[in-house]
C-alpha cells in the first residue's frame, strides 16, 4: 500500500517587535518664574510601533508653590470621561488611546505661588510605560501683587459731601514690581477733588487725568518695591443735586485686573441717624490704615464672667508688620459705653494674633462651647489669601484673659486643616447637629472640587473634650460628616 503523506506548513507572521514608549514632559516658559506666573506643563507620550496600546495608568502632580488654574486640562486625542483633575492631582479613571505611530498630549497649567527665590518647581509625570524626564524651574524674585479699595465714608453720603477713596497695593513677591498701571474713573455721580492724590509707598506719577475723568498712572507706572505695601488716595465730591437713594459705584483696575467695588448711597441729613449720638452705644474704632475691623462678628461669653463679650474679625490686620489678620475680642461689662479703640484703648480687649504663615485669619467666625467645659471656645477661620489655598480654622478655648494670645507661642486647642485649594475656614456655624448635647464645629470650603468641577464642602466636625488637637480632613474623627454641592451649583 502506498501512503501519501501530507505536510501542512503554517507560517505565523509576528508582528514588528515595537519600539519602545516614550514619555516626555515641557514647560512654558523653559526659564526662572516668578510668583503669579503661570507655567504650562505638556506630556507627551509616544508610541512608534505599528499597534494602538492603551495608557493604562497616568498620574501626575501639581508641584508645590504652584495651584493649578481650573479648566487648563486638555488631552488629545480626546477621550471622554478619562482624565481628571482632583485636590492637586491629575489622573485617569480609563484607559487613554495611544494611536500606532503617533502621540498622546496632556496639558494643564499652575501659577506660581509666594516663594522665596532660589528654589526649584519639579514636575514629573508617572505612567504604566514609566515616568518622564523632569521639568524645572527656578524661583526668580518676582512680585505678587494684591489690590483693595476702601471709601471713607462708609455707606450713606449726603449730596455734596467728600468721598476718600483708597487704594491698597500690597507687594507680596521677593521681588519689585516695576511699571504697575493703575485706572481710576471719576464715578459719573461725582467730581474729582483738585489736590486730593496722595501716594506713599510707590514711586511714579499718579494724578488726574482731565480728558478722561479718571485717576491713573502715566505710562512708566508705578514702582513698589518687594515686601511693601503702597496707597494711592483720591476723593471725589458728589454731586449736590441728586435725590435720595442713589448709588455711587467705584472700581479701579490695577494692571488692567478690577479691584473690589466700593458703593455708596445719597441721602439727606433727616433720613438717617448717627449712631454714636445715641446715649449708651459702644463704637468700636480701629485706627490701622487699610484694615478690614469687622468684616466678620459673632457674640459669646469668651472670659466666662457670665456677660457678653463682641468678637471683630479683621482679615487683613496689619498688626506686627504684617496682613496675615488679627481677631479682637471686647469684653463686655456693666458701665462699656462710649468709644473704643482697638486694640485697646476704652475697654478690656484681647488680639488674637496667627501663629506664622497664616493668612487672612479672621475672615469667619463662630462661637460656642466647642470642648463641652462650660465655657465659650472661638472657631477662627483662615482660608488664605484671596481664598486661594488649602485653608485652616483655628479652635481657641475660651476662659480667663489674656491682652494677647499669640498663637505661634501658645497653640490653639484645636487646628482643621484643608487641603489643595479648597479655602476651608471661608465661613464657619456652631450648633449640636448629631443631637449627643454637645456643640459641633462646621466649616465651609467654596473651592473644593470634583473631577475638576467645583462643588463646594461644608464639613462637621462633632465636638466635645474629646475632640483632637489637630485634625486633618483626610483623617477627620469619627462621626465626620461631609456635605457636598451639586454638579449646578459650581
Amino acid at each position: 500500500m502506498t501512503r501519501l503523506w501530507s505536510v501542512l506548513t503554517l507560517t505565523v507572521l509576528a508582528p514588528l517587535a515595537a519600539a519602545g514608549v516614550t514619555v516626555v514632559k515641557t514647560a512654558n516658559p523653559a526659564g526662572p518664574v516668578a510668583p503669579g506666573e503661570t507655567i504650562q506643563y505638556t506630556v507627551t507620550i509616544s508610541n512608534p510601533s505599528n499597534f494602538d496600546r492603551a495608557i493604562t495608568s497616568f498620574y501626575d502632580l501639581v508641584p508645590e508653590n504652584t495651584s493649578y488654574l481650573s479648566g487648563s486640562l486638555t488631552l488629545s486625542p480626546f477621550t471622554p470621561d478619562s482624565l481628571w483633575y482632583h485636590q492637586g492631582q491629575i489622573f485617569n479613571t480609563g484607559d487613554l488611546h495611544l494611536p500606532a505611530n503617533g502621540s498622546t498630549t496632556i496639558r494643564f497649567r499652575v501659577q506660581v505661588g509666594l516663594a522665596p527665590p532660589g528654589g526649584v518647581i519639579e514636575n514629573t509625570a508617572l505612567t504604566n510605560f514609566g515616568a518622564s524626564n523632569t521639568a524645572s524651574n527656578g524661583l526668580a524674585a518676582g512680585p505678587l501683587l494684591y489690590a483693595q479699595l476702601d471709601v471713607d465714608p462708609p455707606g450713606v453720603v449726603t449730596p455734596g459731601e467728600l468721598l476718600t477713596y483708597t487704594l491698597t497695593i500690597i507687594n507680596y513677591g521677593f521681588g519689585a514690581a516695576a511699571g504697575t498701571q493703575v485706572l481710576a474713573p471719576v464715578p459719573s455721580l461725582a467730581d474729582f477733588e483738585p489736590g486730593s492724590v496722595q501716594v506713599t509707598g510707590a514711586t511714579g506719577i499718579f494724578g488726574h487725568h482731565a480728558p478722561s475723568d479718571s485717576v491713573r498712572t502715566d505710562a512708566a507706572g508705578l514702582a513698589i518695591a518687594a515686601r511693601r505695601v503702597a496707597t494711592l488716595q483720591y476723593a471725589v465730591r458728589v454731586d449736590g443735586s441728586l435725590p435720595d437713594d442713589v448709588q455711587i459705584d467705584h472700581t479701579a483696575q490695577v494692571d488692567g485686573i478690577p479691584t473690589n467695588t466700593v458703593t455708596n448711597f445719597t441721602a439727606t441729613l433727616s433720613d438717617y441717624v448717627d449712631l454714636t449720638d445715641v446715649p449708651g452705644n459702644v463704637v468700636v474704632t480701629d485706627p490701622s490704615p487699610f484694615d478690614l475691623t469687622g468684616f466678620a462678628l459673632a457674640g459669646c461669653d469668651f472670659d466666662n464672667d457670665g456677660k457678653g463679650d463682641l468678637v471683630i474679625g479683621d482679615h487683613l490686620g496689619n498688626d506686627e508688620g504684617t496682613r496675615s489678620g488679627v481677631v479682637h475680642i471686647v469684653y463686655g461689662g456693666f458701665g462699656l459705653s462710649g468709644q473704643v479703640t482697638l486694640p485697646s484703648g476704652g475697654a478690656a480687649t484681647t488680639q488674637i494674633r496667627p501663629p506664622q504663615g497664616t493668612t487672612w485669619f479672621g475672615f469667619s467666625l463662630a462661637a460656642g462651647d466647642f470642648t463641652g467645659d462650660g465655657v465659650d471656645d472661638l472657631l477662627i477661620g483662615a482660608p488664605g489669601t484671596q481664598g486661594a489655598g488649602p485653608g485652616q480654622a483655628f479652635l481657641v478655648a475660651g476662659g480667663g484673659f489674656a491682652e494677647v494670645i499669640d498663637l505661634e507661642v501658645t497653640p490653639p486647642r484645636s487646628v482643621i486643616s484643608g487641603a489643595g485649594l479648597m479655602a476651608l475656614g471661608w465661613n464657619g456655624a456652631a450648633a449640636d447637629f448629631n443631637g449627643d448635647g454637645q456643640v459641633d464645629l462646621v466649616s465651609g470650603a467654596p473651592n473644593f472640587q470634583v473631577a475638576g468641577e467645583f462643588r463646594g464642602l461644608v464639613v462637621v466636625i462633632p465636638g466635645g473634650p474629646a475632640l483632637p488637637a489637630s485634625i486633618s480632613l483626610g483623617a477627620a474623627p469619627a462621626g465626620t460628616s461631609a456635605i457636598i454641592g451639586d454638579a449646578a451649583d459650581g
